[in-house]
This record gives structure tokens, sequence and C-alpha cells, in this order.
């Protein structure tokens, strides 16, 4: 019993690229991550929730911060947006193939970025150095540093500050900041 499979020439070196590029990839994350010192500080994002209030004298009159803590984030809050935005964020290291292969074959067959296939991690990356080109390029130096920040960082590290430096529109930073302007209440509730 002989089983032949029919396939178009340019699917087969469709895959063979793909392949290549992915393999690609993981070698020069590899390269990267140890062969180069690599020192990424979540706890720089302070800034985003601080608050510091002072009179006409320069006096300071009230700080507040509105960074919030992986430990008070409640569950169901931890559910949705995983669910949402990354399904496997407490499984992968950085990057999701499945994702990325689910976005590559979006975009090819429309002929245009339409889809990303970022996870929480590349998506925080993404807000923290404010760049927001869509480029293969970009993409490949976010995956990079993802696969790095992974390796150096919890995911509860890395989840509390996507979380704190999120962005909800009209000038709100942070799920504190959406929680209180949007439903008037603490994020914990």
């Amino acid at each position: 019993f002989t089983c032949q499979i029919n396939m178009p020439q340019s699917k087969i070196k469709l895959f063979f690229k793909l392949i290549s590029a992915i393999s690609l990839t993981c070698l020069m994350s590899l390269f990267i991550l140890f062969f180069y010192e690599f020192s990424f500080e979540l706890g720089t994002i302070t800034s985003y929730g601080q608050f510091v209030i002072y009179d006409r004298n320069g006096k300071k009159i009230e700080y507040f911060e509105n960074k919030i803590k992986f430990k008070d984030i409640p569950p169901h809050l931890i559910h949705a947006f995983t669910a949402i935005e990354d399904t496997e964020f407490f499984h992968h290291y950085g990057f999701s193939i499945t994702s990325i292969i689910r976005s590559f074959w979006k975009n090819l067959k429309e002929k245009r970025i339409v889809q990303g296939g970022s996870t929480i991690t590349e998506q925080y990356i993404k807000l923290y150095y404010g760049d927001l080109r869509k480029s293969f390029i970009r993409k490949l130096k976010n995956l990079i540093i993802a696969i790095l920040v992974e390796f150096h960082h919890s995911k509860e590290e890395i989840f509390e500050a996507y979380c704190n430096l999120l962005y909800f529109g009209k000038n709100i930073y942070g799920l504190a900041d959406a929680s209180r302007i949007f439903f008037n209440k603490n994020y914990k509730n």
C-alpha cells in the first residue's frame, strides 16, 4: 500500500520558508540569550502609576500610587486577560509558535498585516518601548527581548507590569486607573 500526497510546489516551498524563519529566530534568540549580557528592570515602569501634587511653592501636598500588585489582582481578571490576549501565557517562554503560525497564515491569506501573534510579554515590550510600528524587524526584536524578559522575571512580575502599563484610551494607563475611571470602583472589586 502506498500513499501519495499531491501538494502544490508553492505550498511546500512556503512551508520550508516558514520552518526556516522559525529556526533562524530560535537560533538568534539562543545566541543573544547565552552570549549577550542583558538586564531589563520591570521596576522602571512605576512612573506610569505615580501622581504627586505640589503646592505653588513646590512643596509636596499629596502622593498617590496607582500601581497594582499581582497578588491583589482578582483571579477572574487574570483569566479574562489571558483568555482574550494570550491563552498560553503561563505556559510559554515569551512567544507562542501557535499564535505566530496562525497570524502568519492569516496575514499571508489577506496579503497584508491584519493579525498579530503577540503574547502578553511581547505586548508589554511593545508598550514599554513605545514602538507601535508593524514591521518584521520590530517584531523580531520584541520576540528576542520577550525571551530574555521571561528568562529573568517571573510570569507574575510580567503580568503585573503589563497591567500597570496597559493603555485604555483617553490618557488612561493601567488597570487601577481604568477601574476607577470607567467603573468608579477599585480594581480588586
